[in-house]
């Protein structure tokens, strides 16, 4: 008996043929796709992604284990830009050309021009504060992010505070196609999708041509029209400034009651 976790977030491709299809199932052989007997599931989005793909290996439902480990909010006293401020979280994976993952993920050109859009729409509001979390690639350091970006006061980027910390103060998260999209959503954050060359929404969500559609409060919600960043992202802020609506998330989470304890597995109180 053996069982794989995943560390990688897993989400069903809203349509069964063509370029980024085959590229998802390529990007789940061998992480959640394998010759293991029984995989972890850790969220909705894998099971579903399981059942799509036909993968033969058991499910056991655990919720996260490789990443959205519960942290004590971070102490942000010490970061004076940030006080009496909305803080915005940002981030992304994305891979260089030679990667073939043309399709799932950013390349590092769209990457930067991402980032250029957000930081140029929020530079007329001082009242949110931008934090773009990076970790330097051979391709791309930080020293080389930073000079490509417009030098405003109202973003850092950084490298050294863990992700999740920053996510325990952030009032929401601005992604594209990544694991921290499903940690946000386990921290009960809300997730705005959006990329400078958007071609799939990596998880379902609501998407939004103008602010004026954001009605009521959605775990996700996506858009392709740069100049409606500002709008759409102050209208979602003002939705879950009281962060009261906890049950719209678990359309994408799996409920505590439903979670099976590794502990129990391996000790086989729970048999694979």
């Amino acid at each position: 008996q053996n069982i794989l976790i995943t560390h990688g977030a897993h989400s069903p491709p809203e349509i069964l043929s063509g370029p980024l299809y085959e590229e998802i199932k390529r990007h789940g052989q061998g992480l959640i796709d394998s010759f293991y007997s029984t995989i972890a599931i850790q969220t909705k989005q894998a099971e579903k992604y399981a059942k799509s793909l036909n993968i033969p290996s058991k499910r056991i439902p655990t919720g996260p284990l490789a990443w959205g480990r519960k942290r004590v909010p971070m102490d942000h006293t010490k970061f004076h830009s940030l006080k009496g401020k909305k803080v915005v979280l940002y981030a992304n994976t994305q891979k260089p050309r030679h990667s073939q993952r043309f399709f799932l993920y950013e390349d590092l050109e769209s990457f930067v021009k991402t980032l250029q859009d957000l930081i140029s729409s929020l530079k007329s509001s001082p009242d949110i504060f931008l934090v773009i979390k990076y970790r330097s690639t051979e391709n791309l350091t930080k020293a080389g992010l930073e000079k490509l970006l417009p030098p405003t006061e109202n973003y850092l980027i950084d490298e050294s505070i863990h992700f999740l910390d920053w996510l325990t103060i952030a009032d929401m998260v601005i992604s594209y196609s990544s694991t921290v999209i499903e940690e946000a959503i386990e921290y009960k954050r809300p997730v705005l999708l959006y990329s400078s060359t958007f071609r799939f929404s990596f998880v379902p969500s609501q998407m939004l041509h103008s602010a004026n559609e954001l009605i009521i409060p959605k775990a996700v919600y996506s858009t392709q029209n740069p100049s409606q960043l500002t709008p759409i992202i102050r209208k979602i802020l003002t939705l879950h400034a009281n962060n009261d609506r906890p049950e719209i998330f678990s359309e994408y989470t799996l409920a505590e009651n439903e979670r099976v304890s590794l502990d129990k597995l391996f000790l086989n109180e729970t048999p694979l």
